[in-house]
């Protein structure tokens, strides 16, 4: 296994381009220079027959499930740790050939060591927006092995562009997996990216990946604050308006409070089946479906990507429903079931946040840092319209709401979607969460009304 010699040819031509900062397309290299450097080799390796013995022994190696927030994908332990032949040939050619070419080209001294494993994506698998950073990662590299991709598959390494506040704006550039092609870029903080899902069954997209590292200075945290929507207090409802009105007649029961609170009590959230009238419920979804609905999208990517409605743009059914779960009867009977302090914690500098979000396919949110309302106690609440529409499995399409507990000895909640289903989940300080990504099983879309009873920040 050895590397393509007529790849060297073409080391002048890249170090001009990459010197001069300027695109370079030749026969066997491309240099890509917007959004951020990336080099791309074709005919990486010479000689196919190497290649295939290679993939055949990866089909052998045990790809184990990474699933959470970010991604969703299969992939090897690092491939030093394997017993194989021509896996041992093939780390020594990245960490000793390819390692001293890109170290020319990079001007920069690499750390003798790498990371190393093979992943697979198959139908649904995805890996969201980031930029690499983490401790000594210098070059990020996939070599790809899936011979025939078809570019409807998906799969392609997507480059984002940035904004003025540095964060990633929008796919300006896709790199589709082509066989025996190899890619790398040197980690910085704008190095925005992510891999787009595969969108079929037939497909397996396999790769060789990893990090080359160096010893260098620690990149600074491109400096970002991340606001929340703005904070409101409740309001008495107006003549004539009850809960009534709105809210199932069952849930304002005595007899059913009391056992909503034992449910609460033990697991920290509830859900209430059939919460609102039918009626409510059923004009309620015509209103979010109106196109007299403004939505808008709510990035930056490496954070969420789903839809928010201008309230302003609201039709009368959803506008009374949103005054009403706001109100302060509405948050006397929270406090009720939940037997937590709300109207004290508002009134001593906390607040309510509204959003009206539409969900579909290629929409997420993802764990984070910075998110103010991390560092807040309080109570989230969830109604969802059209679930019926979209699911076939919840888990198989996304949309799942999974909390990540502030301490490894606490469980995260889970909420389904559930149509007319009205959630709450008590939130502890520290506490985030996220929405599963919506994969391309989800052929339409469904709505949320997250409203959040917050504590002072």
């Amino acid at each position: 296994m050895r590397l393509n010699d007529d790849l060297l040819l073409e080391f002048p031509k890249i170090s001009k381009a990459l010197k001069n900062k300027t695109p370079l397309e030749s026969k066997y290299a491309e240099v890509i220079t917007s959004p951020f450097e990336v080099i791309r080799f074709e005919n990486f390796i010479k000689g196919k027959a190497s290649i295939r013995k290679l993939i055949k022994n990866l089909d052998r190696l045990e790809f184990d499930e990474n699933d959470n927030d970010l991604h969703c994908s299969k992939a090897t332990t690092d491939l030093h740790n394997i017993h194989s032949p021509i896996i041992k040939k093939l780390i020594s050619l990245i960490e000793k050939d390819v390692a001293k070419l890109l170290s020319k080209l990079y001007k920069i001294k690499l750390k003798p060591t790498i990371s190393i494993t093979a992943s697979k994506y198959l139908d649904g698998d995805y890996l969201l927006c980031h930029d690499d950073k983490c401790e000594d990662r210098a070059i990020a590299f996939i070599w790809y092995l899936s011979e025939k991709w078809r570019p409807l598959w998906g799969g392609s390494l997507d480059l984002f562009n940035q904004d003025d506040d540095g964060q990633p704006n929008s796919i300006v550039r896709k790199i589709f997996p082509e066989f025996n092609s190899f890619v790398c870029f040197q980690v910085g903080n704008y190095t925005y990216h992510q891999v787009s899902e595969v969108v079929s069954k037939d497909a397996v997209r396999l790769t060789i990946n990893g990090w080359f590292h160096a010893k260098r200075p620690p990149l600074d945290p491109v400096a970002y604050i991340d606001t929340i929507p703005p904070l409101r207090l409740p309001k008495n409802l107006p003549a004539n308006v009850y809960l009534s009105s709105f809210i199932n007649s069952l849930y304002l029961t005595e007899s059913t409070i009391e056992g909503l609170t034992l449910i609460f009590e033990e697991n920290r959230n509830v859900m209430l089946p059939d919460a609102l009238l039918e009626r409510v419920f059923k004009n309620a979804l015509l209103d979010l479906f109106q196109y007299s609905v403004k939505w808008r999208k709510k990035g930056p990517p490496n954070r969420r990507n789903y839809d928010c409605a201008d309230e302003g743009s609201l039709e009368l059914t959803l506008q009374s429903l949103l005054t009403v779960v706001t109100s302060k009867p509405m948050l006397t009977l929270l406090e009720s079931i939940t037997n937590m302090k709300l109207n004290k914690m508002l009134k001593n500098g906390g607040g309510i946040t509204i959003e009206v979000q539409k969900w579909k396919s290629g929409y997420y949110s993802l764990l984070y840092d910075e998110n103010q309302s991390s560092e807040t106690e309080g109570l989230d609440m969830y109604l969802f319209f059209n679930v019926e529409g979209v699911y076939q499995g919840l888990f198989e399409t996304g949309g799942t709401v999974l909390y990540s507990p502030a301490t490894e000895d606490e469980e995260g909640t889970v909420i389904d979607p559930v149509d007319n289903a009205l959630c709450l989940v008590a939130k502890r300080k520290g506490e985030t969460k996220y929405v599963k990504y919506c994969n391309h099983k989800m052929k339409n879309s469904f709505f949320v009304i997250q409203i959040s009873f917050l504590s002072c920040f």
